[in-house]
């Protein structure tokens, strides 16, 4: 696993294969040393894209989960749903964050 250097900070992503427009296709996060979530995207597969942080509640959609999150490893192990992940950049996640809405 690799962090950030400076903040000890992980920035994943999370593809879902599925079927329902109400459900994100995509899911940014950033993650705290814990594996909680400190900041998170939502993409859903109409293209519109909601952002929720810790420092800063929204109330749109997106929620942050009081769950950790699994390592990349094991989310790409799951059997049933589809999901892929994979880690992101600093600077990857930051382009995600700034294109969404609150």
């Amino acid at each position: 696993m690799t962090q950030d250097q400076t903040h000890d900070i992980l920035y994943m992503l999370v593809e879902w294969e599925h079927a329902h427009d109400d459900y994100p296709q995509f899911l940014y996060a950033e993650l705290g040393r814990d594996m909680l979530e400190v900041r998170k995207v939502e993409t859903f597969p109409d293209g519109r894209s909601f952002k929720v942080e810790l420092e800063c509640p929204s109330d749109g959609p997106t929620r942050l989960s009081e769950h950790t999150w699994p390592e990349v490893e094991e989310i790409n192990a799951s059997e049933g749903e589809k999901f892929s992940a994979r880690l992101l950049s600093r600077s990857e996640f930051e382009a995600v964050w700034l294109s969404a809405s609150d």
